[in-house]
């Protein structure tokens, strides 16, 4: 009968125990885990995409193009680009959660609109 009584505690334990440890993880953890997001942004986001290629095939050679040598251009670069339509800055949702920062709404050439 003892057996059988430590065999249940034991069970209650680990039923109890897990979903315990994940909910005081979940609680805890913005405590001592602190993450700041800045994301670059894309470099083809105001570029054609010529047919054949795909968005990621296009940034990829942007940034192999960026690693090269500057040259001085002759003719005045087109006032095109990715166009900020709003702007907010947001802070601590919560006493618990302290996240802060700014968002920005851009607007590409293609009319997609990209959060950043």
């Amino acid at each position: 009968m003892e057996l059988l009584n430590r065999r249940n505690i034991a069970i209650a334990a680990v039923v109890i125990g897990i979903p315990a440890i994940a909910l005081g993880w979940w609680l805890l953890s913005p405590l001592f885990l602190d993450s700041e997001v800045d994301e670059a942004f894309p470099m083809s986001a105001g570029a054609e995409v010529p047919a054949g290629m795909t968005q990621e095939d296009v940034e990829a050679e942007m940034v192999e193009a960026a690693d090269q040598p500057d040259t001085e251009a002759t003719e005045p670069m087109p006032d095109s680009g990715p166009t900020a339509l709003l702007s907010g800055m947001f802070t601590d949702a919560d006493d618990f959660h302290q996240g802060t920062g700014t968002a920005t709404v851009y607007e590409l050439e293609d009319g997609s609109r990209v959060l950043r």
